[in-house]
């Protein structure tokens, strides 16, 4: 029998019978609601049997008390949500891996080196099907706006080949939304796989000499009304000034990326 429940649904089942389950965080709306989302993989709104069950297994390990369980089961979920061939995320300071000749929704090839005369890239993992990807699409257009002037460049680059995700319907959506930066996609997954994305949207700040100085959310909210912290703005400021950003990684919010 196929069951599903809405992650609203969830949310407020999970608050009013689990509490201790989420006593590491405070049991907010946004807050249960943005975890859920990380399991919806088809980005329905729904969870099915097995993502219900790795959704309920990640919150009952983050009980008081069994840090060891909380932390292996954290590792399960994002291997579980990458796929067995994602590699392992690039490391702060490490060369960002290249890539070229991946289709735009302009049809033009695209390639790391095509952005040589930016100061930073913001690469940025995304899809038009999640949610949480969604709710970001304006933020990344106000960003491109706020830094084109200081040579900044924001790439998105989707790997998710699911019917709402491919590239006739990729054009559609940077019609739609106006998009102001290139927005690629790789339906090989390899850029995914080499850069190691479990999310969308996650961001790999590049500098100059295309080193990874920042990895993970954009800011930290997924209501844009709601954001306190500015992580990818703070980044980029503190790459140009020739600093390193107060805080290198911050955990991505969003929906796993299915590799095939």
């Amino acid at each position: 029998m196929k069951m599903s429940l809405t992650i609203l649904g969830i949310a407020v089942i999970v608050s009013a019978v689990m509490p201790e389950a989420i006593a590491q965080e405070p049991p907010t709306a946004d807050s249960l609601l943005e975890r859920a989302m990380t399991f919806d993989a088809d980005g329905d709104g729904m969870l099915n049997r097995a993502e219900l069950a790795k959704f309920i297994e990640e919150l009952a390990a983050r009980r008081p008390g069994d840090r060891r369980r909380r932390s292996g089961s954290a590792g399960r979920n994002m291997r579980s949500a990458a796929g067995s061939n994602s590699a392992e995320t690039v490391k702060i300071g490490e060369k960002a891996p290249d890539w070229s000749g991946v289709v735009g929704v302009d049809d033009a090839k695209h390639g790391l080196a095509d952005y040589s005369n930016a100061k930073a890239i913001a690469l940025v993992f995304t899809c038009n099907h999640c949610p949480v990807a969604k709710a970001y699409e304006d933020r990344l257009v106000d960003l491109q706006k706020a830094y084109e002037k200081k040579d900044v460049q924001v790439v998105a680059v989707n790997v998710s080949n699911l019917p709402a995700d491919r590239l006739d319907k990729m054009k559609e959506r940077a019609k739609e939304k106006g998009f102001n930066f290139p927005y690629l996609y790789d339906s090989t997954q390899k850029i995914g796989r080499d850069y190691g994305a479990r999310k969308t949207p996650e961001v790999y700040l590049l500098d100059q000499d295309r080193k990874l100085a920042y990895h993970g959310a954009i800011d930290d909210s997924m209501d844009a009304t709601k954001v306190d912290v500015h992580h990818l703005r703070n980044s980029i400021d503190a790459v140009l000034a020739g600093k390193k950003p107060a805080k290198s990684e911050v955990q991505a919010m969003g929906c796993g990326i299915r590799y095939e």
